[in-house]
């Protein structure tokens, strides 16, 4: 259930455009409201860091289960 975690902030940074003007342009063309791209660039680099802290977090406590687990079976 903990992998499938991992894929909502992978996904999102796997389709994040690579520059805001392009998100400016995904975004009006699925919700047919416009950003500025003063707008679409905040909102990338938002989706950006959320997704790798996200990331992070999952994976940190991923590993510290995975150490807890690991400890009381050797121990």
């Amino acid at each position: 259930m903990n992998s499938i975690w991992l894929l909502i902030p992978g996904t999102i940074l796997l389709t994040l455009p690579k520059c805001p003007v392009c998100l400016a342009v995904y975004f009006t063309f699925w919700t047919g409201i416009g950003l500025s791209l003063s707008t679409a660039s905040a909102w990338h680099t938002g989706l950006a860091i959320t997704s790798i802290t996200l990331l992070l977090l999952i994976v940190a406590r991923n590993l510290a289960n995975w150490r807890v687990h690991f400890h009381r079976r050797w121990n």
